[in-house]
């Protein structure tokens, strides 16, 4: 996913992915599907970003997307193990 500002009132497959990366944080899996950037996605960002101490202003930018693909890779994505 390309690094763009996702925000309130935004519609489309980003959004989409957004809620389903939060979901896969918090482990919520009755999520909805919806493409629509409503204020209970914003609640949902702004409560992501104060547990992980970002900068809480509801808005997806390069470091909320930074540490959410962080904490919820893709399925199937290689991960380095320490060998020590």
């Amino acid at each position: 996913m390309a690094a763009e500002l996702l925000h309130l009132g935004n519609e489309g497959e980003a959004v989409r992915w957004l809620r389903q990366q939060l979901a896969r944080v918090d482990g919520d899996y009755h999520t909805t599907s919806s493409t629509r950037f409503d204020a209970e996605l914003e609640r949902q960002v702004r409560r992501f970003q104060e547990r992980h101490g970002l900068s809480v202003d509801g808005l997806v930018g390069t470091q909320t997307l930074l540490v959410l693909t962080g904490l919820a890779p893709e399925p199937n994505t290689p991960t380095l193990k320490s060998t020590f």
